[in-house]
């Protein structure tokens, strides 16, 4: 069997791949200082002895995997990416043994996300903060609406 090759299609020089969430994450997020510091986080509870850098990256990189499945838009998946990175407040050293009903509110969010650098990966932040309850969990909701 001969495959057929179109000349027509092919481009000589650098290639330059069109920048996407999930690498547009990776850059602004995860490769900085702030989320770099859960790299010495460890987990408790069910994934004890994990550290949170790793925790974080591993449910981002799910999100990434059900993008298309899913059809989620890129809003969406800044938005799924942006509350799971948070989802974890009261493990932040900042937050650490305090409980998460008492430090789940909008300011305490709204300070994780400058500190980790989400704000400049999905600006539209505090929009999903003033409109929902104080949960990130609950900042999903609204993408379903």
């Amino acid at each position: 069997m001969a495959i057929e090759l179109n000349l027509d299609n092919i481009k000589f020089g650098p290639f330059k791949q069109q920048p996407d969430v999930f690498s547009e994450y990776l850059e602004q997020v995860a490769n900085r200082p702030g989320l770099m510091g859960y790299k010495n986080t460890s987990q408790y509870g069910g994934k004890r002895g994990e550290s949170l850098y790793t925790h974080i990256l591993n449910g981002v990189m799910l999100l990434e995997a059900l993008r298309q499945p899913l059809a989620l838009s890129d809003l969406e998946a800044r938005l799924l990416f942006t509350v799971f990175t948070i989802h974890d407040i009261n493990k932040d050293p900042e937050f650490d043994g305090a409980s998460y009903a008492k430090i789940a509110i909008p300011t305490n969010f709204a300070q994780l996300v400058q500190k980790l650098g989400l704000d400049s990966f999905f600006p539209q932040y505090e929009h999903y903060l003033r409109d929902t309850p104080a949960s990130p969990v609950n900042m999903v909701g609204i993408v379903a609406v």
